[in-house]
């Protein structure tokens, strides 16, 4: 009996160290929530490409790293689309998993906002109350539930499970003010509170490759008239030697 209790005893203390050894980091969770929908019903005759139009472009890692609020690598969690204000919005739920600037450690969950998604018409519709739409739209459209595309044409599509490197600034009615790089003329859209976008809009996103790190040439034109030519893509030497000397 006596041994039996001393057996059982044994077999508990290994299950409590076990569980006591649970490795799996708690991840904290900063993600802004909004009201989002699935794309559904688009319609199919409005294509959207890029017109933006900038400031001046970041040449190089050290610009970029000097104007961003967080510098972060990890993966795309979960992606949504919202139409808030009338503003079409891709929600990037993004896994921090290593820092190299700012206080969003590793291990936190954030939103990165890209100003660019979906529409509902019903959305604008309600929102302008006008009596007209778009000579490519009627008002059947908008009482059959249609959505329009509204992301670049030309950019590769982000998926759930990438993994990114990002130049980010913190939400902020300011958030390009004194910055390199700047929408021109200054952007109007209110990024929702606690969330981030990308420094340069989109020039500060990298996707993580074979190679190394990669970004999408969807830039058009400076408000000079010439064109933005960036260096798009890093060797992981390259991208990880600067941004560890930088820290």
């Amino acid at each position: 009996m006596f041994q039996r209790i001393k057996t059982i005893v044994l077999v508990a203390s290994v299950l409590l160290l076990f569980q006591g050894c649970d490795s799996t980091p708690t991840v904290s969770d900063k993600t802004v929530k909004m009201d989002s929908f699935s794309p559904q019903n688009v319609a199919e005759n409005v294509s959207a490409g890029s017109d933006r139009i900038y400031s001046a472009a970041y040449q190089d890692i050290e610009s970029m790293y000097s104007d961003a609020d967080a510098v972060v690598q990890g993966t795309v969690k979960s992606i949504g689309y919202s139409d808030t204000g009338g503003h079409p919005w891709t929600k990037l739920d993004f896994l921090v998993e290593e820092s190299f600037k700012g206080d969003v450690g590793s291990n936190t969950e954030i939103s990165i906002m890209e100003p660019y998604g979906y529409l509902r018409l019903k959305t604008y519709y309600d929102l302008t109350q006008k009596v007209y739409l778009p000579d490519a739209f009627t008002k059947e459209d908008v009482d059959d539930g249609k959505t329009v595309d509204l992301r670049f044409a030309d950019a590769p599509e982000t998926k759930v499970g990438d993994q990114y490197l990002f130049f980010l600034l913190a939400s902020k009615p300011d958030m390009y003010e004194g910055k390199q790089v700047a929408p021109v003329p200054p952007s109007e859209v209110d990024y929702p509170s606690g969330s981030y976008g990308t420094v340069g809009v989109l020039m500060g996103k990298f996707q993580k490759t074979e190679s190394g790190y990669e970004r999408f040439n969807i830039y058009t034109s400076l408000k000079d008239g010439g064109d933005v030519s960036i260096q798009r893509e890093y060797t992981e030497k390259e991208m990880l030697d600067t941004l560890n000397k930088l820290k």
